[in-house]
């Protein structure tokens, strides 16, 4: 909701209780994996090395708490 809420700041539109309500049910009602999660295998499915890939996106992976998979 937090980044829901800058979102709102930056376009200049008012969030009322009753979109943050229906936000907050929409969450709820729709958890992240509900209906399961999907895989990639950066070398199998699209021939990349995981190595290259990562390193190219260095940047991001600093800046960000992302965990690598094993």
């Amino acid at each position: 909701m937090r980044m829901v809420r800058r979102i709102y700041e930056k376009a200049s539109l008012p969030m009322t209780e009753a979109a943050a309500q229906e936000m907050r049910r929409y969450a709820e009602q729709h958890p992240r994996g509900k209906h399961g999660q999907i895989v990639y295998d950066l070398k199998q499915d699209f021939g990349a090395d995981p190595t290259d890939v990562r390193g190219r996106f260095d940047f991001y992976f600093q800046r960000f708490p992302v965990r690598v998979e094993g």
